[in-house]
């Protein structure tokens, strides 16, 4: 406060009297901002720390947290329970048996012997096939037969120029193959439906075959009597041999997968043989009723062990 100079203090002006009042303003001004910013950040560390809630739904959280009632997959299911594993299928695999007529020339007590007496039946230009023992056979015995049919009349042909080549104590033995009733369970509804479709189709080859063969006996053991077989054979062996396409078998069927697989390549050859045979020469014969044989061999065995 300044002094007269007459010993009295003069008073401040109203300019002086108006400093005091500005810095309170600013003071205050300064605290409502610090108290803004303080908030500001005191927000973003709580914000920081706290998980976000952008995923909530009605009821809970997205995937990795809860749904109406409880968890997405993975956990639990509306209502509260544990998500069931996928269903298995299961379809029932049925094949009638086939009745067959065939000429056998032996049957022997090991493998080895059979061979031996089918490969000289071959050497003599006929068709021979070892058939071992199935599933339910009163005997271990190896079989060796040189020819198959469906009917009787066609064997009985065949019978004949089996003898008349020098085995005149062969005979028509009767066989059928098993009847199939099979119940198959996988998780793969494909691949089920697939393994059914697939022994349809061969017992359906089977078939086909076996009229060929007929045909072929019942006009005078004629190789030309098999063209008019052939289109339905290989039709009916297309189907064979796509009838797994595309499907990966469970490890609960990989054995039968293995069996029906090789069976599947027996047909497809029998098949090829035919067409092979169908308006040639006779010296054809052996080779393409041979691998029907074999094919057929397969089939009853695999049909007697899947009962």
């Amino acid at each position: 406060m300044a002094v007269h100079r007459s010993g009295r203090r003069s008073e401040p002006g109203p300019r002086a009297k108006a400093l005091p009042a500005v810095f309170i303003v600013l003071a205050l001004v300064g605290l409502a901002a610090g108290a803004v910013f303080g908030g500001f950040i005191l927000r973003s560390l709580i914000d920081a720390t706290t998980p976000s809630a952008d995923t909530t739904i009605p009821g809970g959280t997205v995937p990795g947290g809860t749904t109406p009632g409880g968890t997405t997959p993975g956990g639990t299911t509306p209502g509260g329970g544990t998500t069931p594993p996928p269903a298995p299928t299961t379809v029932q695999v049925v094949v009638q048996p086939r009745p067959m007529y065939a000429v056998q020339v032996g049957a022997f007590s090991s493998q080895p012997q059979a061979q031996v007496a089918a490969d000289q039946v071959r050497d003599k230009g006929l068709p021979a096939t070892v058939w071992p023992p199935v599933a339910g056979q009163t005997d271990n015995l190896y079989r060796v037969r040189c020819g198959l049919v469906g009917s009787r009349p066609a064997v009985d042909a065949m019978l004949a120029a089996v003898r008349a080549a020098g085995y005149p104590d062969a005979f028509v033995a009767s066989l059928s193959t098993a009847k199939i009733d099979l119940t198959v369970t996988a998780l793969s509804a494909a691949y089920v439906n697939a393994f059914r479709d697939a022994l349809g189709r061969l017992a359906a080859l089977l078939d086909a075959e076996l009229t060929a063969w007929d045909t072929y006996a019942n006009n005078g053991l004629t190789l030309r009597a098999l063209e008019g077989h052939t289109a339905g054979v290989t039709a009916a062996a297309t189907q064979v041999r796509t009838a797994l396409t595309g499907t990966t078998p469970p490890v609960n069927l990989l054995e039968r997968h293995d069996a029906l697989t090789n069976l599947i390549n027996l047909a497809d050859a029998s098949a090829v043989e035919l067409a092979a045979a169908a308006g040639g020469s006779q010296d054809k014969y052996p080779r393409a009723m041979s691998q029907f044989m074999s094919f057929a061999a397969a089939f009853t065995q695999l049909a007697a062990s899947w009962r």
